[in-house]
């Protein structure tokens, strides 16, 4: 009796994961990755919590990733991380998270959330955005944080 409950046990397991396993495969989050990128990007702009602090140069090693859904939907996927400082002096560490969808059309949208990290005595700023293409549309929130 105990094995012939262990041989339909084992047939159950074996018949569940050759149910579910074609189901996980083919579900509608299952994406190709079409490219796997790596650049340096070199940026100049302002700080919002310390204007005074003057501009803030910021060089970023970027990873990027997109992926190719079954209906032609790309996502993008970014990881930034930069280091720099400002024309006072002030060093700041950087890092940027961005998530964006582009269809068939090219029309897209997404968001990116950064956190630039004060070395100084100045304010660590925090930025959330979200945008629309096209035509682009940004909508931009950010808060000083000591």
């Amino acid at each position: 009796m105990r094995q012939t409950v262990r041989l339909s046990l084992a047939r159950l397991v074996a018949v569940g994961t050759l149910v579910i396993a074609p189901l996980l495969l083919a579900s509608p989050g299952a994406a190709t990755v079409v490219d796997n990128i790596h650049f340096t990007r070199t940026v100049t702009n302002a700080n919002p919590c310390a204007p005074e602090d003057g501009p803030v140069t910021l060089t970023f090693e970027v990873h990027g990733v997109i992926q190719q859904l079954a209906d032609g939907t790309f996502l993008t996927h970014g990881n930034y991380h930069g280091t720099g400082s400002s024309t006072s002096g002030t060093e700041y560490v950087v890092n940027r998270q961005e998530w964006f969808t582009t269809d068939a059309s090219g029309s897209g949208g997404g968001t990116a959330h950064v956190e630039r990290i004060s070395k100084g005595s100045s304010d660590n700023t925090q930025l959330d955005v979200t945008f629309t293409f096209p035509p682009l549309t940004v909508s931009m929130a950010f808060r000083c944080v000591g």
